[in-house]
């Protein structure tokens, strides 16, 4: 049997996105990096008007094809378990043509061989080359929150490629353009990754890009003032690093604050309406850290917008196969 079973779906091939969807933006800039895929993870769930909505906005962002994916479920063991899983290859089928249908343009499909869902998607981005996956929030959720379910979490640390989580309701939201995109940055080596992606986007879709640095609360007692302007010189320095790595057609700006790192930050995105939110991960694997914490982690339990976490191991298949 087969890993995948695929079928393309659309006669507009390469459409812009349609009327009415979330995030829509201007043509994008020429020479900017395309993605090969953009992998929507579905289940039937009500999150899954959330992934599509937000699946078609980084196809726009971040070019390449839109690819619906549903993998079987396992079934239990014993007699029946192939029957099971035939119904339920069926069900997907029927699944991935209905929530096709409600995208204009050119979409893919595939149906995954049972196996967790997590695995599936993990195993489908890597065959698929240079992608970015995208699920959404757990239904648990209140609304506009980014709540990773259970599947975002077991992908979290699997995953190949980075991965896109919207937050809940992110379907209905008003048609907006994407204005602006933003990135958490500390200066490492993972957050110089969520850099370069954002960069990225924000080039393909001519908007600025804005970077936010948080330094830790110090007290405003004037004995640490001093200790204050030596920490604010330090995350200057920092940010400052960071706008000199982009390209100099790009408009981008700095924002150095001061808390707890994943609160001040989600605010700020907030407060300058980002549509985007990038962020790097630590970890051998996509973010492994997100288990044990994390800004990345805190992260998506306190952003508004879509929160994408580039982990270390996101580099191109191709490139990475090329080493």
């Amino acid at each position: 049997m087969a890993d995948f079973e695929n079928g393309v779906v659309g006669v507009e091939v390469g459409a812009a996105m349609g009327e009415g969807s979330p995030g829509r933006a201007a043509s994008s800039s020429p020479g900017a990096r395309e993605f090969e895929s953009v992998i929507v993870g579905l289940d039937g769930r009500e999150h899954d008007a959330d992934a599509i909505a937000l699946g078609r906005s980084l196809q726009t962002a971040l070019g390449g094809s839109l690819c619906l994916a549903y993998v079987i479920p396992r079934g239990p063991s014993g007699q029946g378990r192939m029957a099971l899983e035939a119904l339920e290859r069926e069900d997907g089928r029927r699944l991935l043509a209905q929530a096709a249908g409600t995208v204009r343009g050119r979409v893919e499909t595939e149906v995954i061989d049972p196996s967790p869902a997590a695995e599936g998607l993990a195993r489908l981005a890597t065959k698929r080359g240079d992608s970015i996956l995208v699920v959404g929030s757990s239904h648990r959720g209140s609304v506009g929150r980014v709540v990773p379910g259970g599947v975002a979490s077991h992908l979290l640390v699997r995953a190949p490629c980075a991965i896109a989580v919207a937050p809940a309701g992110y379907a209905k939201l008003p048609d907006a353009s994407v204005v602006r995109i933003g990135v958490a940055y500390d200066g490492t080596s993972e957050s110089d990754l969520a850099l370069a992606a954002a960069a990225a986007a924000a080039t393909r879709l001519s908007v600025p890009l804005r970077l936010y640095h948080a330094m830790h609360e110090v007290s405003k007692d004037a004995a640490w003032e001093k200790f204050r302007r030596h920490m604010e010189d330090f995350a200057r320095n920092i940010v400052d690093v960071g706008l000199k790595k982009l390209p100099p057609q790009l408009e981008a700006t700095s924002s150095v604050l001061e808390g707890d790192v994943a609160a001040v930050i989600a605010k700020a995105a907030r407060d300058d309406d980002v549509a985007l939110l990038y962020v790097g991960s630590r970890g051998y694997g996509p973010l492994r850290e997100a288990l044990f914490g994390g800004v990345a982690c805190s992260l998506l339990r306190t952003a508004r917008c879509p929160v994408v976490i580039v982990p270390r191991s996101s580099e191109p298949n191709a490139q990475r196969e090329r080493r």
